[in-house]
């Protein structure tokens, strides 16, 4: 079972994520260059970068923050309790614990956790606290830890500032606080929960303001009232209507009005929903809304921008450099300009992204079931071409090849109980060497009742949960004990509507390859509503492809062809397995870890690889202009089968005459099927192999013999299995590649005809499938060899990993009665260039640029341990943190502030805080630090200022 991930951030060369019982780490390094495979995954996965474990007792991790000076990592728990990890994980906590501290932060869960730009450590529960600590309680508490570590926990528990206590209420959605960002440009915190905002003063820690989050903004309108008059004039008994009629209207009008009013409820809630902030170097806020929304705040709570992005929600943000990088429900990453010029958008993830970090030149995409990819960040520049071009030279270095045989049956059983012995003739030999079993059940229960509730629980959105009737289970339980259920195969998902059942089974021996199973259901019967006709499918992935099958029950009679294609058209369509579409293939620069896999895993995703995986490269990809493609369009391989009531065009006569004579090949060439598949009007991209046995149907009950009533339907081949994989009349390849990844090949298609429960014979189809895998170990090596050592490659990077071109006009500030200030100059006639502004404590020791060579030699190092380079609580400095324009400046400004004695718990424990951090002396000598960047990648240009008070 998949363990699902909270956060995740990236503290030096180190990726560090949240997950429900504990916490991962990586080396990025040693996961870019394919090293350590797998020493502690699981079986399956052993491709996967390796990680260090670290265990919590109790309570999942929910959130992280990096504390740069000290060189610790805070997570947050949900039983409330807050800890503090040495960055450096391998060498181990103190006293044999990995933690360094642990103590009982809030009461409730903790929901957030962030270091403000005066070096304090903020957190936030779901009932609505705030609690800060300065970073002269942390600091002290860091030395003590050693010695004394219960009792510096203890102290810490009390030692705190409540900057908003536990509100009152039963709505998480008014209380609880999701989210803490630090503004570190204007020294702000900003708080926010599901609909609210707030933003605090990170020195003063008073509220400056608190607004609702869609204010203003234009929300979609999930229903309109006149659609809504029109449904319920429809519900209205009409003249010459029948009474079934009417109540079938009635029904169908009471499940769409529930399910519109529950959409729009949920649409509505979701439009206003804050999943995500994002704070930009100059104080930009960016959120992202549920209804697929952005929004631009200054630093003041300002609303300057409102930009509708896509369909889906918007689940998290990241800025990089002059870039945004949006992650949506869908698994999708958009990078936008500075402008909100989409610059190119992929699928990223098998399902939604959660969470975003930062790490070196590399971005971590997170998703919820707990697989984890990273991008480099110059992706979607020329980088990706020139990765591309040598990968592909490379490709049989990293394609593994891997077999599968697939057992698919078909049944309509007709509301009737099988024998043992039936079930044996139909499963027991194919399905032995089988390594994937499914099997799909027709009219299993047609009660009206059973469908009457069946399309209730679809209408109130159960349908998924419910494990469906007694006689569902039945039907599953005895096909597992006949194919050997617990001893050689596993049985790992199922789904019904009312009487379409399917089930699948696996073989153990290869049960550590087959996950993410998720199921779906279309009910196409009766005005689309009921599931006496319909579809019902299971996704998984096998080797990390895509495997799709699906069950269906289409229109009967003989006269319904279109109806029959349009049942098709509609369930494959309509079809959506969960909550989110899912892509088959990552796209991207970056470091491809599979969905699910909980692990950092394989190596670069660019342009080649989309190719390889059949998609448009990035530049191609439209994320907006156009409605998604049918989630079963997307899928490696997809089998179906079912009953799907096509008919032969003869008479009863003539077919039972040529069935006699095997005359096999007459009755085909008038199969209603084959002529739709032909015409492509059916089932398009699909084949099926080739008949050698009877008609399927009908037969009279408990023999072999066509139907002899009354009504002499025409025997028919109604029961049919069909299939598709990478290769169709387009290609030209005979063996398959990570372009054409998977082929089937039947081995075995006919029907049961022992079988005589019902007035269907079952069919079934074995499928042999060969795969070509991505070897993601062995990929990510070919990866961190051509970012090493390819020459080309080297060059690019050189050549936009450039130093900025930026000068200060003093390094030093006295400050006195009134601001001082600096200028910080960019040079460049063309980069933009970004700027942040750090406390690193005292000059200690060393030369400092105001030429006091002694300054501060007889500090005690001890005091200059920091929390988060932290301003001290005298100095404002405003912008702290921004971004200039070519050949542009800014101006920076500092100011000394009296430091509030009441609002301050550290004050009032003079033994706990460095004197220098309340207010400053004559002799002392702070040292600021402005590092300056030129692009998303890595060189920084550094520029050293010192701070001292007017005598």
């Amino acid at each position: 079972m998949n363990e699902s991930i909270k956060t995740a951030l990236c503290a030096g060369s180190s990726l560090w994520a949240a997950f429900d019982h504990g916490l991962k780490v990586w080396d990025i390094e040693d996961a870019s260059s394919g090293g350590s495979e797998g020493s502690n995954n699981s079986p399956g996965d052993e491709d996967a970068a390796a990680y260090i474990p670290l265990v919590v007792n109790s309570g999942a991790t929910m959130c992280l923050a990096m504390d740069n000076a000290n060189q610790i990592i805070w997570s947050g728990h949900r039983d409330g309790r807050l800890r503090a990890w040495p960055l450096n994980i391998r060498d181990g906590g103190s006293q044999g614990r990995d933690q360094i501290l642990e103590w009982d932060g809030h009461q409730a869960p903790v929901t957030a956790i962030t270091i403000t730009s005066y070096g304090e450590l903020w957190t936030a529960a779901e009932n609505g606290q705030i609690k800060a600590w300065s970073c002269e309680v942390i600091s002290r508490a860091l030395r003590g830890a050693a010695e004394d570590y219960q009792g510096e926990a203890a102290s810490l528990s009390r030692s705190f500032v409540q900057v908003r206590g536990p509100l009152a209420g039963n709505n998480p959605s008014q209380t609880e606080v999701r989210i803490l960002v630090a503004d570190h440009s204007a020294g702000r915190v900003w708080s926010a929960g599901i609909y609210f905002i707030t933003i605090w003063d990170a020195r003063t820690r008073e509220p400056l303001s608190s607004f609702e989050a869609q204010s203003n903004t234009s929300s979609q309108e999930f229903a309109q009232n006149n659609e809504v008059l029109a449904e319920e004039k429809g519900l209205r008994k009409e003249k010459g209507v029948g009474w079934l009629q009417r109540s079938r209207n009635a029904f169908m009008g009471a499940a769409d009005a529930v399910r519109r009013a529950a959409a729009e409820r949920l649409g509505q809630e979701e439009a206003r929903r804050l999943e995500t902030l994002a704070v930009s170097e100059e104080g930009t806020v960016w959120g992202g809304f549920g209804n697929g929304h952005l929004v631009k705040w200054d630093s003041e709570g300002t609303r300057q921008q409102w930009e509708p992005l896509a369909a889906v929600a918007v689940k998290c943000l990241l800025v990089v450099g002059s870039r945004l990088w949006v992650g949506y429900a869908n698994g999708k990453i958009e990078v936008l300009s500075r402008n909100l010029k989409s610059e190119g958008c992929w699928p990223a993830q098998t399902s939604s992204i959660v969470h975003m970090a930062r790490g070196g030149n590399y971005v971590f995409t997170l998703s919820a079931d707990g697989g984890i990819r990273g991008w480099h960040v110059a992706s979607l520049s020329p980088l990706d071409s020139l990765i591309q071009d040598e990968l592909s030279k490379r490709t049989d270095n990293f394609t593994q090849k891997r077999q599968l045989r697939i057992f698919a049956g078909t049944w309509n059983v007709s509301q009737e109980k099988a024998t043992s012995g039936s079930l044996r003739a139909w499963l027991e030999k194919s399905a032995a060497d089988a390594s994937l079993v499914c099997i799909g059940l027709q009219e299993m229960e047609m009660g009206a009742g059973s469908i009457g509730l069946a399309a209730v629980k679809e209408t109130m959105g159960v349908g998924l949960l419910d494990k469906g009737s007694a006689n569902g289970q039945w039907w599953l339980d005895k096909i597992g004990s006949i194919i050997g259920e617990g001893k050689d195969f596993e049985r790992v998902a199922s789904r019904q509507l009312a009487g379409l059942l399917i089930g699948v089974w696996v073989k153990k021996s290869i049960r550590q390859f087959v996950g993410d199973f998720d199921a779906a259901a279309v009910a196409c019967g009766f005005g689309r509503t009921f599931g006496n006709k319909g579809a019902v499918g299971v996704k998984l992935s096998a080797f990390r492809r895509t495997i799709c099958l699906v069950n269906s029950h289409f229109a009967a009679h003989m006269e319904k062809v279109n109806s029959r294609n349009s049942d098709f058209e509609y369930c494959y369509n309509q079809m959506a397995f969960g909550p989110k579409p899912v892509p088959t293939a990552v796209g991207g620069n970056g470091l491809l870890a599979r969905g699910g896999s909980r692990k950092l895993s394989s190596s670069t995703e660019i342009q080649e690889i989309l190719r390889e995986e059949g998609m448009p490269s990035l530049a191609e990809q439209d994320f907006h202009s156009e409605m998604p493609m049918p989630e079963l369009s997307d899928t490696d391989i997809l089998v179906w089968f079912g009953d799907f009531n096509y008919r032969i065009d003869t008479t009863y006569d003539q077919a039972i005459k040529w069935i006699s004579e095997q005359r096999y090949d007459m009755l085909l060439i008038r199969d209603q099927l084959r002529v739709e598949m032909t015409s492509g009007r059916t089932f398009p991209g699909m084949r099926e192999a080739g008949i050698t046995f009877p008609p399927t149907y009908k037969f009279d009950r408990g023999s072999q013999v066509y139907d002899t009533s009354e009504k002499k339907r025409v025997p028919a081949y109604c029961d049919r299995v069909v299939f598709r994989d990478s290769f169709d009349g387009s290609v030209s390849a005979t063996s398959t590649s990570l372009t054409n990844p998977a082929q089937a090949t039947s081995i075995r298609y006919d029907a049961c005809m022992e079988a005589l429960d019902s007035d269907h014979k079952p069919v079934r189809c074995v499928l042999d499938v060969d795969l070509a895998v991505l070897d993601e170990a062995a990929r990510r090596r070919e990866f961190g060899d051509i970012l090493k050592n390819d020459e080309k490659v080297l060059n690019f990077l050189e050549q936009t990993n450039v130093i900025p071109q930026t000068r200060i006009d003093k390094n030093l500030i006295v400050l006195g009665n009134s601001k001082s200030s600096l200028s910080v100059i960019n040079e460049s006639k063309q980069s933009w260039t970004t700027y942040t502004v750090l406390c690193e404590g005292l000059y200690v020791g060393e030369d400092c640029p105001c030429g006091n060579h002694r300054a501060n030699k007889g500090a005690n190092r001890e005091n200059m341990l920091r929390s988060g380079n932290g301003f001290p609580l005298w100095l404002q400095v405003q912008p702290a943190a921004g971004i200039i324009r070519p050949n542009s400046s800014v101006t920076i400004t500092m100011e000394y502030r009296v430091p509030d004695q009441q609002n301050n718990f550290s004050w009032k424990r003079s033994n706990s805080q460095p004197r220098w951090w309340n207010d400053v002396q004559k002799d002392d000598c702070l040292k600021l630090v402005l590092t300056m960047s030129s692009s998303a990648l890595t060189k920084v240009n550094q520029h050293r200022i010192c701070v001292r008070k007017l005598r």
